[in-house]
Formats: structure tokens, sequence, C-alpha cells
């Protein structure tokens, strides 16, 4: 559809300067930000991260006609995500917090929107919309990924756990590309487009409550606080 990425392209800066605005983001680049909260959000990054391939998969059962051309390509998109929840593991492991336990735990209440919507959009809606949320999930970090590492480094996080933000600021250099083919085998009418664009909004949305949820509860990581502050007095020494 002409000029169907261009318009996502829109959405999506609008979208994620709205993103920005939240509540979750103004706590982040204030210097009220702890380890302590960058660990909570990690937990749930974990949550959303480990079931992203198997959505993506399960998104090409809805491709009818020329949309079959995407299957391919969308599920090599879908295995370059497996691992990647693992790797938001190991950068919590990195800050000290215990990990062994929370692939056994649930998701806080304010993950799930975001690890829902696409199911709702596959079983209740037009499931080529979750191309949008696939959309502002890739386009995020490589539009700020830079700004907020130097943020976290800000706040006290170590390089060593921040290894989920550094490979998704770059190896999404090449998912944002993909995205250009997906939107032009996939968007084949204005429904579809809208669809896509309504998703990219609610995808922020729903985003920046998961991380809002996630330093709401960041309590359970306030000792994290403590003995990262302590370490780099150590080190300044």
């Amino acid at each position: 559809m002409k000029n169907a990425f261009e318009t996502l392209l829109s959405t999506f800066d609008e979208a994620f300067a709205e993103f920005n605005r939240s509540r979750a983001m103004r706590l982040m680049q204030s210097a009220d930000f702890r380890p302590s909260h960058y660990a909570s959000a990690l937990r749930e990054i974990y949550f959303y991260t480990r079931d992203n391939p198997q959505l993506q998969v399960s998104l090409t059962l809805a491709f009818r006609g020329e949309q079959r051309k995407a299957v391919r390509r969308i599920v090599g998109h879908a295995l370059d995500e497996v691992g990647h929840d693992l790797m938001a593991l190991d950068d919590l492991k990195a800050l000290g917090g215990e990990v062994d336990g929370i692939p056994e735990e649930r998701p806080l209440p304010s993950t799930l929107p975001l690890v829902a919507y696409p199911i709702y959009l596959m079983s209740q809606g037009n499931p080529i919309g979750y191309l949008g949320q696939i959309f502002f999930l890739e386009f995020m970090p490589t539009r700020s990924g830079a700004a907020y590492i130097e943020t976290l480094q800000r706040a006290g996080i170590p390089q060593s756990a921040m290894s989920f933000l550094a490979e998704h600021a770059t190896v999404d250099e090449h998912h944002n590309r993909l995205m250009q083919h997906h939107v032009r085998d996939l968007v084949k009418t204005p429904e579809d487009l809208e669809a896509a664009c309504e998703a990219i909004r609610v995808a922020a949305y729903n985003y920046a409550q998961m991380l809002a949820g996630a330093f709401d509860a960041a309590e359970r990581y306030a000792h994290l606080d403590a003995a990262i502050a302590e370490a780099r007095e150590v080190s300044h020494v």
C-alpha cells in the first residue's frame, strides 16, 4: 500500500513523543531514578520478551494470498528474538538481583496488556495490526537507545547490566529495515494501515504503563541501590 511505511513512521514519532512525556519516562530522566527501578523493569521486560517470538510466528496464521510472501521473513525475525528474555535476566543478575525463580512467577498486572494486546488483535481485531506493536518495539531502542544507556550510567548502572538495551540499540537497526518489507507485504488495505497505526499508539501506552508499574514495585530491589552505590564509592577510592 503506497506510503504506508511513511504513515506508520509518522504515527510512531507522535506516539514516541507521548511515551517520552509519560510518568515513567519523566522518572527515568530525573535524579530520583535508582538501580532498583531498572532492576524491576528488567523483570517485566523478561516476561514480555519471552512471549514475543511465539506471538510473531502466530501472526502468520492470518496471512492470505500475497501476504504469505512474508512468512519466511516474519519467522526469521521471530527467531532473532529468541533468547532476548534471558538477556534481561542476565542483566538483572549482573545488578545483583536473584533471577532463579522469576520464570515461574507472574508478571505485574501492568505488564499483561503489552503481552495480551497482540492476542486480542489476532482473535478479535485485525491481526495485521500487531505489526504496529512490533514497529514500536523495534524503533524505540534505535531511536533513543544511546540516550537511555547514558541515563542508566548516570544512575550508577554498570555496563555489564545493559546488554539487553545495547543489543536492541544496534541489532534493531536491521529489524527497522525489515519492517519496510513487512509493511510492503502485509499492509494491503486502509483498514490494515489504521489497525497498525492504532497498535503503535496502544503499544506506546502499554509500554509506559509497564514501566510505571515496574517502577512502583521497585521496593523489592531496594537493597541493590545501597550495594551499587557502595561499589561505586569503592571504585573511586
